[in-house]
């Protein structure tokens, strides 16, 4: 279906550029900081969001290229883990989940676009 991976695996494939970055979280939380070159597509309303549901992941899939790998990401790798589920069960054979989210990736010390 798709593969957990930790931040430094993550961080590897964000240096090599080879990898679509899909943060799954809410407008605010994305505004807040991120991954440089993420795309933000949330995979639910949470924390107060009330998108409707064609703009979230479900609806949106399409956008997330298929001949890529997508590593997806949210604040601490629930979120996330439906997303890959999602993108998995709609085909999407190179889909890693980062595992301890974007709260992770800052305790290691890596950038995030703020």
């Amino acid at each position: 279906m798709f593969k957990n991976i930790n931040v430094e695996e993550a961080r590897k494939m964000v240096k090599e550029n080879d990898v679509f970055v899909l943060d799954v979280r809410t407008p605010a939380e994305f505004n807040s900081s991120h991954l440089q070159g993420a795309t933000l597509i949330p995979v639910n309303n949470a924390f107060g969001s009330n998108l409707s549901s064609e703009l979230l992941l479900e609806a949106r899939k399409n956008e997330v290229p298929e001949n890529k790998k997508v590593l997806v990401y949210c604040r601490t790798g629930h979120r996330s883990t439906a997303a890959s589920t999602i993108l998995a069960e709609a085909g999407y054979s190179q889909v890693y989940n980062m595992g301890g989210g974007i709260n992770a990736w800052v305790e290691s010390g890596y950038p995030v676009v703020n």
